[in-house]
């Protein structure tokens, strides 16, 4: 496993409308200048944002990346007036596979260890791609009594932002 430092922005807006989107304009490397995922809050909306935006926070303020942030959407996502909007900042480690030299995964990851795959998407986008790794490990169903087990109900987590 290796760990990379990501700075993202949370930002909450009046736009009543959900947004799943990467901006792919001016790119210079291989990630999207910015990733947007909705996430529906009593008090409105509330857009988290990555990709470049969040690699380049790392060495930003709160307050640059916030600037910086706002600047993005109004570059992006200029048809919304985002006056009023607030933004918050969260700061976090992204766990990935261990890749050569500390580079960033460009795969998921899937191995069997014994009777369990390890499964690794590494971020979103890369669901797809660990569906194809793990399909030619699975073995067909086995017909056997499944064990009973008493164990708790799980708790459900928090976002970030609701804590």
């Amino acid at each position: 496993m290796q760990l990379r430092p990501l700075h993202q922005a949370v930002v909450r807006h009046a736009y009543p409308h959900p947004m799943f989107a990467h901006c792919l304009t001016g790119l210079r490397r291989p990630e999207p200048r910015l990733t947007i995922t909705s996430h529906p809050v009593d008090d409105g909306a509330l857009w988290y944002l990555g990709g470049a935006l969040a690699s380049d926070g790392v060495d930003m303020t709160a307050e640059a990346l916030g600037r910086h942030a706002l600047g993005e959407l109004r570059a992006c996502v200029p048809w919304i007036n985002w006056e009023g909007a607030q933004v918050e900042t969260l700061r976090i480690d992204r766990a990935e596979p261990l890749h050569p030299k500390g580079k960033r995964p460009d795969q998921a990851f899937a191995e069997a260890y014994g009777p369990v795959i390890v499964c690794w998407p590494t971020k979103l986008s890369l669901t797809p791609d660990l569906g194809d790794r793990v399909a030619p490990l699975l073995s067909a169903p086995a017909k056997t009594n499944p064990p009973t087990l008493s164990l708790p109900p799980a708790s459900l987590g928090h976002a970030p932002w609701e804590v």
